[in-house]
């Protein structure tokens, strides 16, 4: 082993027979300079005898100095030395402590891939010793399946030159740059068994006392890579499976709206037509067909709200409201369905406004459900809504004088698919997810909310909005495309193109529009281009599933690319009711979005808004 001893400068000088060595010198030096100058000008030769004995005097007694110097210069070197072989051996003790404890098995080889070291880690891996290890290839030690197909062993079968184990090192050797996390497969003896096993390893190149040495660092990761595709799998098949239940709930959506949309419009279109030929009795029939669709609609709702939010596909769409303003028309909204059940139904408010900032469509939901909740759980007295301001917040107040919250229940209320009365002797229509939406359309807006309840004694809902700071913008408001649009002569009749493959669906717009305005049919994308040739068309109304390959939206974005057809405006009107149809809609060019089932005076009033 070589050892570079370097000695520190100061040290040597820091001796003080040195210095004493070098003083003598100078000193030497000058007095023999002196004094030769001297003799040679003034003395005789006694004098100069003299001198000369006492030069030789100086010159030994310097002999000495230089002699001593330089043997304590020696001990210096030596002393440095041992220091260094000192620190070497306790460097050498923690670099084999590091290499014998690591957890990860470590194996150094020579140059003919033959193993001189192997530390514990390696050895309970392959179940052998460190002697029993020395001197063998790297693959008789790991039990290479391959290194037994032949009698020479590792490196002499056919698929050894393919090794990736046995390249890498090999490499190593010849580039002497490390190789970091190398993944390759092994398949390895266990006993009498084989199995392919995943490998990752690192090798690095070092020279040691006997030559050229390249350490290999190996770690099995056949379990972690099993378990890391099983996961795979699993968010796989969750994938696949939340992709069905979407499919599903589109599919569904789009079934029961279909048909609600003919149904519910055929049931407004007889009752117009025979209101004044039958009698009461039979006028209520009409009350019923239109509550059992509606409840139907709603059942519909918030099985779709509560699939968007839990699978978060819900997107907010915050903008300025007038919490005022939009708590008393939901609260006229539910008017009819308390006098029904002969309940008073009160608004008080202390604040002429209250600005928010929140999505209409989630703060509308929430409110009504709430509602809704108060006014079919009273059977007397009535329900109150409050809206006052406290010192950081609006304070809705929602209180009923119903039946109230048991103490064991008031914990599930807000819970999926949850009511207190269940089973065959459930009192109260619908499936449990009206609290539920509420809950999550309020945590969205960050809006707060408590509960207080007793049973028999009424139920308080307390909603605390963030009020509006002025100062902070508003996000804007995503605006329809659209084009210019004109508007037509008062009473003049339009020519409408309804785009739509359901034939109830387009007898009931022919119906809707009878003797107000000329209708057009066109059932997939071709034909509406055709249509559009031959003659002028005012609006558009469109549906998204068409006959043939392409949909409602392929025809939206043509025509807003076509010069001539670019300025026709566009209102969806479709049974696919997801917060992304709508997106999809608005981005594909419509100027407007309707869901199915939609009541003639709502799609009059918004084909009024665009010709």
């Amino acid at each position: 082993m070589k050892f570079k001893t370097r000695i520190n400068f100061s040290d040597f000088i820091s001796d003080k027979m040195v210095w004493i060595g070098v003083v003598l010198s100078v000193l030497y030096w000058v007095l023999g300079a002196v004094f030769e100058s001297f003799i040679l000008h003034f003395g005789n030769f006694t004098d100069r005898l003299i001198f000369l004995k006492f030069h030789e005097f100086l010159i030994r007694l310097f002999i000495v100095f230089l002699l001593i110097s330089f043997s304590v210069y020696a001990q210096l070197i030596i002393n440095r030395r041992k220091q260094a072989e000192k620190t070497l051996q306790r460097g050498l003790k923690e670099s084999q402590s590091i290499f014998d404890t690591s957890p990860i098995p470590l194996v150094v080889v020579n140059p003919d891939l033959r193993v001189q070291r192997a530390n514990k880690a390696t050895q309970r891996f392959v179940g052998q010793t460190e002697e029993e290890m020395l001197g063998r290839p790297e693959g008789d030690v790991f039990r290479c399946f391959h290194a037994y197909d032949v009698p020479e062993g590792c490196g002499f079968g056919p698929v050894c030159m393919d090794c990736r184990l046995r390249n890498t090192v090999l490499a190593t050797f010849r580039t002497r740059e490390p190789l970091i996390n190398v993944d390759t497969e092994l398949t390895l003896m266990r006993g009498e068994e084989y199995s392919l096993r995943n490998m990752l390893f690192s090798t690095s190149y070092f020279v040691g006392s006997a030559g050229p040495r390249v350490i290999i660092a190996l770690e099995d990761v056949t379990d972690s890579k099993q378990a890391h595709e099983r996961l795979e799998q699993a968010l796989e098949s969750a994938r696949q499976a939340e992709k069905v239940k979407s499919l599903f709930l589109a599919n569904m959506s789009h079934e029961i709206r279909t048909p609600l949309n003919a149904i519910l419009g055929f049931t407004d279109l007889l009752e117009t037509r025979t209101g004044s030929i039958i009698g009461e009795e039979e006028r209520g029939f009409f009350d019923i067909i239109r509550n059992s669709g509606n409840r139907l609609m709603k059942t519909v709702h918030e099985i779709l709200d509560i699939s968007q939010i839990e699978a978060g596909t819900y997107r907010l769409r915050k903008e300025k409201l007038d919490l005022v303003k939009e708590v008393r028309s939901l609260v006229e909204e539910c008017r009819i369905m308390a006098e029904e059940k002969k309940l008073a139904l009160e608004f008080h408010s202390g604040l002429k406004s209250a600005y928010i900032r929140a999505d209409r469509y989630g703060i509308s939901q929430a409110v009504n459900n709430i509602l809704d909740n108060a006014i079919k759980y009273t059977e007397k007295g009535g329900v109150s809504v409050t809206l006052t301001q406290k010192a950081e917040y609006y304070l809705l107040s929602i209180e009923d004088t119903g039946i109230g919250i048991s103490e064991e229940y008031i914990d599930n209320i807000f819970e999926i698919f949850s009511q207190e009365s269940e089973g065959y002797t459930k009192k109260f229509q619908g499936i449990g997810l009206g609290m539920a939406i509420a809950k999550r359309h309020l945590e969205l807006n960050q809006v707060k909310v408590k509960v207080a309840s007793t049973k028999g004694g009424g139920t308080v809902f307390s909603l605390a909005f963030q009020p509006l700071e002025e100062r902070v913008p508003e996000e804007p408001i995503e605006q329809e495309p659209a084009g210019d649009v004109s508007t037509p002569e008062p009473d003049k009749k339009l020519l409408l193109l309804l785009v739509e493959d359901d034939l109830s669906s387009r007898k009931l717009i022919e119906f809707y529009f009878k003797g107000k305005h000329n209708v057009c049919f066109a059932v997939s994308v071709n034909e509406a281009r055709e249509q559009l040739k031959k003659q002028p068309v005012d609006l558009i109304l469109l549906d998204l599933s068409l006959v043939g390959n392409e949909d409602g939206l392929d025809l939206a974005r043509h025509l807003r690319k076509t010069r001539e057809w670019r300025n026709i405006p566009i209102i969806a009107l479709t049974a696919h009711a997801f917060t992304k149809d709508r997106e999809n809609c608005l981005a594909a060019g419509c100027n407007d979005y309707l869901t199915k089932p939609v009541r003639r005076e709502k799609l009059l009033e918004k084909i009024n808004e665009y010709v």
